[in-house]
């Protein structure tokens, strides 16, 4: 959030809710970042498409609607194909390292959440235990 005037967080394969990778909405997950950062963001979805190109397009039609150029946004994110898509279309993209990946990988406490184990409240900020049962 140092780094720019403004922050906005996209949340990926937002039109997918109830799956294995995906086992909330995307309004459960805007809920479960706007508990965790405040309101200080801007949160968009951001659907899957076919091809990297059109992705890339609506990253790209989104970043337009907020009055940028892609050369003006610094994207800072540690997927490789997100980080590599939006590089192509001239955003700056910074990676910002993994934090005690072994712990905190969101599939990792996904799966503990499935087995019903209960070390998962201890891999989560705080405000969100609650919203996760």
């Amino acid at each position: 959030m140092e780094l720019g005037e403004r922050v906005v967080v996209g949340i990926g394969s937002s039109q997918k809710s109830r799956s294995e990778s995906n086992p909330w909405s995307y309004e459960e997950r805007e809920q479960m970042v706007r508990v965790v950062v405040g309101g200080e963001v801007m949160i968009v979805g951001i659907e899957d498409y076919q091809t990297d190109s059109e992705w890339a397009e609506k990253v790209v039609e989104i970043v337009e609607s907020e009055g940028c150029e892609p050369h003006e946004v610094v994207v800072v994110g540690n997927n490789s194909w997100t980080n590599e898509v939006l590089e192509e279309v001239g955003m700056q993209v910074l990676e910002s390292g993994l934090h005690n990946r072994d712990e905190l990988e969101g599939v990792k406490i996904r799966e503990m959440l499935r087995a019903g184990q209960t070390g998962w409240r201890e891999r989560v900020p705080e405000e969100m235990i609650e919203m996760i049962g």
